[in-house]
C-alpha cells in the first residue's frame, strides 16, 4: 500500500502509520470548503460526519472535494490503491463528543488484502481537542464488521469503554494524515477546546481489491451476514443510520445483489480480548483511566 518500505512494514506490524500529507495550501481550500458548505447535521454528541448529512447530494460533493484535495498527496505516498470513501468529520466544542474505541466496517476481503482510513486534520489536535487514539496491533483481532448498528453486535462493541485507558492518543499537526488499518481499534476523545476541531478522511484499498460490505440479516437468530459487491456510489446511497431504518423494517438493501450468507464472528470475551492485546505490546493507563472517568466515561479502578 505504502511506497515506503519502512512505512508499510509498520503499517503491518502496528495497524497506523503517521506521515506528512497536506501542504497548507491545500489544508486552507478544505477549509474553506467547509466554511462555504457547512455539513447540515448535528448529531447529539457533537460530532458531525458529511456522510451522515440529509441534504440532498451533499456527501458525494464532499466526498468529491476531499478525494480532489487529497489526491496528489495520495499518489505521493501509496502505489496502486482506490479511494472508495470520504468525509469530513467535525467535533463541536463540549464534553459529551467522546468518540469511543471501535473498528471500522470490514471494506475488503480481509483474508487477501488490507483496506485503511487516511484521517487528516484541518487544525492542530491533541487530546484537549479530540485527536485520534489507536490500540497498536489491535488489526490483528479477528472478525468481520458489519452494518447496522445497534444490530449488529461488534466483536469489541461491549468492551468499549473498558478499552480507553489502553488507547495511545497522537497528537497531530493540521495536514498531518494519521494512516490506520480499518480493523485497527481508533477512538476520540471529547472536544475541551473553544473551536471546533476539523478534520476529513479517506478510505483506500489496493486496486485490485474487490470492495465489499456486510450486513446483518434481519429476522435472522443465527447471526447471518450478507455479503455484498459494492462500489464508491454505496457510501453516499447508505449510511448506518439509513441501514438501521432498512434493518429495523426487516428490510435489506434492495439495490445490492448478495454474493452469499456468511456466519456472523463471536463477540471477544474480556479475558480472551486483553489477553491479545497484552501480546501485542500494551498495556493500560491507569491515568488515563482516570482522566477519562473524571470526563464521565468509565470506571477509573
Amino acid at each position: 500500500m505504502f511506497k515506503d518500505p519502512r512505512r508499510q512494514q509498520h503499517f503491518a506490524e502496528q495497524g497506523f502509520v503517521r506521515l506528512p500529507f497536506l501542504d497548507p495550501a491545500a489544508v486552507s481550500r478544505l477549509q474553506d470548503w467547509l466554511q462555504a458548505s457547512p455539513p447540515a447535521v448535528s448529531s447529539p454528541i457533537g460530532f458531525d460526519v458529511s456522510l451522515d448529512s440529509p441534504q440532498p447530494g451533499y456527501a458525494g460533493r464532499a466526498m468529491e472535494a476531499l478525494i480532489a484535495a487529497t489526491a496528489e498527496a495520495a499518489a505521493l505516498h501509496f502505489g496502486d490503491v482506490q479511494v472508495f470513501t470520504a468525509s469530513f468529520v467535525i467535533k463541536a466544542p463540549g464534553p459529551r463528543g467522546l468518540v469511543p474505541p471501535h473498528q471500522d466496517w470490514t471494506f475488503v476481503d480481509e483474508s487477501a488484502a488490507a483496506s485503511a482510513t487516511v484521517w487528516v486534520p484541518l487544525v492542530d489536535t491533541d487530546f484537549a481537542n479530540g485527536t485520534m487514539g489507536v490500540i497498536p496491533g489491535s488489526h490483528r483481532l479477528p472478525g468481520r464488521r458489519a452494518s447496522p448498528s445497534p444490530f449488529f453486535p461488534a466483536p469489541i462493541a461491549r468492551h468499549s469503554l473498558r478499552l480507553l485507558p489502553w488507547a495511545q492518543f497522537i497528537p497531530l499537526r493540521a495536514g498531518e494524515a494519521l494512516v490506520f488499518d480499518n480493523r485497527l481499534v481508533h477512538c476520540s476523545p471529547p472536544n475541551l477546546s473553544a473551536a471546533p476541531r476539523l478534520a476529513g478522511g479517506i478510505g483506500i484499498a489496493p486496486a485490485e481489491a474487490p470492495l465489499l460490505h456486510y450486513y446483518a440479516l434481519p429476522g435472522r437468530t443465527d447471526g447471518a451476514l450478507a455479503e455484498y459487491a459494492i462500489d464508491r456510489g454505496f457510501f453516499t446511497r447508505y449510511n448506518n443510520e439509513r441501514l438501521a431504518r432498512l434493518h429495523a423494517a426487516g428490510r435489506r438493501p434492495e439495490d445490492l445483489d448478495s454474493c452469499r450468507e456468511v456466519p456472523a464472528d463471536l463477540p471477544l470475551e474480556w479475558d480472551a480480548l486483553a489477553a491479545r492485546l497484552e501480546a501485542a505490546g500494551n498495556r493500560p493507563d491507569p491515568l488515563l483511566a482516570r482522566r477519562f472517568a473524571d470526563l464521565g466515561f468509565g470506571n477509573p479502578g
